[in-house]
């Protein structure tokens, strides 16, 4: 066929093709007179019958399972989605109807294809049951979604390319930029397509794609948003849709508020009855009168359970890349040349293995010290180490049992002297290894070596399962027994300050070893530098010798300092006299002492050195030590104590208060936000602005209500002192939910009013008159070119052609353009 054929035939809908006519001949056709198409569509006696039929079946439902049960009924509401192919999947569309539109993780929401969340949403029978159903203005809505798909389903039947054409015309008005249309699978397909861009642009970044689009799309042209005439073409109708849209947005923000407040007064007031009973669930004849003896004997023993796990798991963490360090080292080895790179990596495995095995390494530094019973034990080192001072367990596995039903605890050691005593042989053997046989040298090590690694991932299985049971063990307790609040309070307190003040120290070293290294420049301003380092001096010093503190407004309590004061001792029960250690450390010796008070050129290179080494090692080793004792109190204080574990839910509705306040803006404005501002919802057709007041001061005013608390937790407070905390916490919520929903109480009537106009204008559902679907497609011309353009490049494809510029189907592209005398079909070649 010539090119002057193809082209004929295209465009007069007889090219060689599996369907009845070309895309370009369809959407022809449909374009010559919209509106009579759309007319005649409706009045289809098959088309009528099913709206006649959906209506009938739609007023007599009750129950989502009549709508399931109802094929004609259930293929409509389907066919109005776009979602005909899913009428044999009832499972899956029972899923859907009864998925909650406002809950991000409803089985509707998390489905890939918006069209299920946009079914679910639109009926919402999660909230509302099947009441819309009945409803007239909701059936005319549906009628209206059926006749705009059911028409474009007729369209694609003579051809798809024609359906996707009416399909992108209908949707380019709501987009205005390039990224809707890369969220949209059938527009994006389409504009590619159109543009010739190749499928592999999907590989590129998402700002990449935009960029690419926006570069060849004029949104401004492409789309009616903007146009004055459209708003001066509105009918009442349309107004009070865009009244009611707008009002949307204004409850959805005041719902979503409402949502994360009443969620937040929930759990306050939760909280509030638990401290209302607590005198009850410690009270040993009280509710917990079988458990609490023994927790009473239980909770003793589970601490020293905890400080085994923990520093075994601190050990383990601390030696793991120094053994990935020594696996480096081995294949460093073996592409050594000469013989000191060899033995510069001789040191630094020694030097390595020293750290892990000697007896102030990593393994026999695993320790749990007991200061109740004098005791220092290591599930690593089980049979003891006299010399490191370590205390042999009384046996392999400590056994606790947690409740009446003898619910344990299991604890086991893994003795690690085998991994200890193979890694020295391991370093033995590396250290033999000469240059002249480095291959059977390092095989020889590495094979010792292989077997130190098995026996350590063992006990990293071992512990891992230590910690499991004793998480799993103790996660469905109910803490009866009293523990001594008030000091395991100040542990917690001493140790968090402690360890916030030890990151701020090592930030400040580092800050002080740039300037130690700038002072060793030939052209350091030393006077300047000095000035800088005074300063810095002074910060670390006051970050070393100045406790955190806790006040009520009033009074004030200092926690004890750990990073001076050594080792301190908390108790956590009085009864059986149990203590926690806080292994502090003597920076201000450690460090202050050995810092000079000045810089100069000539105690620079001191300073640096003491930074990379010494200062470095006390600030790791102090760091483990609280990080471990940390854990322990955490059982202890926020766990086992009943008056601790309620401090420890409210501490961390603290914490979460900026993600609660993130969600009350998920799908809309946030009201909560401390610079929110207000929110104007502009109604015409009422002539009324309301002003939805942003709760700008509310995260401030929760904090303020519940500062004190850690003051209250350390002084000794009660339970009624936490409860007139949570009092204060309540009504600062409670208060600001108030507000809200007189402004949602607000929206509301306004919007019943609304749909009482919207109900009075559509009348009848399903008449001709208040169907939005028989009037045409108002579009830009620019859109109906660029859709148009699509068209003859599928159409072209669909027999082989090409609408690349420089083809050899150049000709058959001009015919085009000559034939369509340049009104109606885009040059292709522009």
């Amino acid at each position: 066929m010539s090119n002057a054929s193809v082209a004929l035939a295209i465009l007069g809908g007889s090219a060689s093709s599996s369907y009845s006519t070309t895309g370009v001949a369809a959407f022809a056709k449909y374009k010559a007179d919209p509106e009579a198409a759309r007319l005649a569509f409706y009045n289809r006696a098959d088309v009528q019958k099913n709206i006649s039929n959906f209506q009938e079946s739609a007023n007599e439902i009750s129950s989502l399972d009549d709508l399931l049960e109802d094929r004609k009924a259930l293929e409509f509401v389907l066919t109005a989605f776009g979602l005909e192919s899913e009428i044999g999947n009832p499972g899956k569309l029972k899923a859907i109807f009864n998925s909650d539109k406002d809950d991000p993780n409803s089985y509707a929401n998390r489905l890939a294809d918006p069209r299920y969340a946009e079914l679910a949403s639109f009926f919402n029978v999660a909230n509302e049951g099947v009441s819309k159903f009945s409803d007239a203005t909701t059936q005319t809505e549906v009628i209206d979604k059926y006749l705009t798909n059911a028409f474009e389903i007729q369209i694609g039947n003579e051809n798809p390319a024609a359906r996707e054409a009416l399909y992108f015309l209908r949707k380019i008005n709501e987009v205005d930029s390039s990224l809707e249309v890369l969220g949209d699978i059938a527009l994006r397909s389409i504009v590619t397509t159109a543009l010739g861009l190749p499928a592999e642009i999907a590989n590129q970044s998402v700002l990449k794609q935009e960029a690419l689009l926006d570069a060849k799309l004029d949104f401004d042209k492409l789309n009616t948003l903007d146009r004055d005439e459209e708003n001066a073409s509105k009918t009442q109708l349309d107004q009070v849709n865009d009244d009611l849209a707008e009002l949307k947005s204004g409850l959805a923000a005041t719902t979503n508020a409402s949502i994360e407040l009443t969620s937040l007064q929930e759990q306050l007031e939760d909280l509030r009855i638990r401290l209302q009973d607590f005198d009850n669930v410690t009270d040993p004849g009280g509710v917990l009168a079988s458990e609490i003896p023994v927790q009473e004997a239980a909770i003793p023993e589970l601490i020293r359970q905890q400080g085994l796990i923990a520093a075994a798991d601190q050990a383990l963490a601390d030696t793991d890349p120094k053994l990935t360090r020594l696996n480096e080292i081995f294949d460093a080895a073996a592409d050594v040349e000469d013989q000191d790179e060899l033995d510069s990596l001789k040191a630094e495995f020694a030097d390595l293995v020293s750290e892990i095995t000697a007896a102030d390494g990593t393994i026999k530094s695993a320790n749990y010290i007991d200061s109740t019973s004098g005791t220092t034990e290591n599930l690593f080192v089980p049979a003891g180490d006299g010399g490191s001072g370590i205390d042999a367990l009384p046996s392999s596995k400590v056994t606790t049992a947690v409740d009446s039903e003898g619910t344990a605890v299991v604890t086991s050691s893994y003795d690690l002297s085998t991994f200890l005593s193979d890694l020295d042989d391991a370093n033995t053997a590396f250290q033999s290894v000469a240059l002249g046989s480095l291959s059977s040298g390092i095989a020889a090590a590495e094979s010792i070596f292989d077997d130190a690694e098995s026996a350590f991932a063992s006990a990293e299985i071992q512990n891992a399962v230590n910690g499991s049971s004793f998480t799993n063990s103790i996660d469905d307790v109910n803490f009866g027994y009293t523990l001594n609040s008030q000091e395991l309070s100040q542990g917690v307190s001493a140790v968090d300050d402690a360890l916030t003040r030890l990151a701020d120290a090592a930030s400040v070293l580092s800050e002080i070893r740039a300037l130690a290294f700038e002072a060793q420049q030939d052209d350091a301003d030393i006077t300047e530098l000095n000035t800088q380092y005074g300063a810095k001096y002074d910060e670390l010093s006051a970050l070393i010798n100045e406790a955190g503190s806790a006040s009520d407004g009033v009074s004030t309590y200092t926690f004890d300092n750990l990073l001076t004061s050594g080792t301190l001792i908390y108790e956590a029960d009085a009864n059986s006299g149990k203590s926690i250690d806080a292994r502090g450390g003597t920076l201000n010796a450690d460090i202050l002492a050995a810092l000079p008070t000045t810089l100069s050129a000539a105690n620079a290179n001191g300073i640096i050195s003491d930074v990379d080494t010494t200062f470095t090692d006390a600030l790791s080793e102090l760091k483990d030590n609280l990080v471990t004792d940390r854990r322990v109190f955490d059982f202890a204080a926020n766990i086992a104590d009943p008056l601790g574990s309620i401090d420890a839910e409210i501490r961390q509705i603290r914490s979460d208060l900026d993600n609660i306040i993130e969600q009350a803006g998920e799908s809309g404005d946030n009201l909560l936000e401390e610079f929110a501002s207000d929110l104007k919802v502009t109604l015409g057709t009422l002539g009324t602005v309301i002003t939805v007041d942003a709760q700008n001061d509310f995260k401030d005013n929760f904090e303020s209500s519940l500062s004190s608390l850690q003051y209250l937790a350390v002084s000794g407070a009660t339970a009624e002192d936490r409860e007139e905390l949570l009092n204060d916490a309540l009504f600062s919520v409670g208060s600001t939910l108030s507000r809200i929903k007189a402004e949602q109480y607000t929206l509301n009537i306004q919007n019943t009013i609304l749909e009482e106009q919207k109900s009075a204008l559509t009348g009848t559902s399903g008449s001709a008159e208040n169907l939005s679907f028989l009037k045409p497609l108002e579009n830009t011309n620019y859109a109906i070119k660029f859709i148009e353009q699509y068209l003859i490049k599928v159409d072209l494809e669909a027999v082989g052609g090409s609408t690349s510029a420089g083809s050899s189907n150049a000709h058959l592209v001009s015919l085009f353009t000559n034939i369509s005398g340049g009104g109606g079909l885009l040059n292709l070649t522009s």
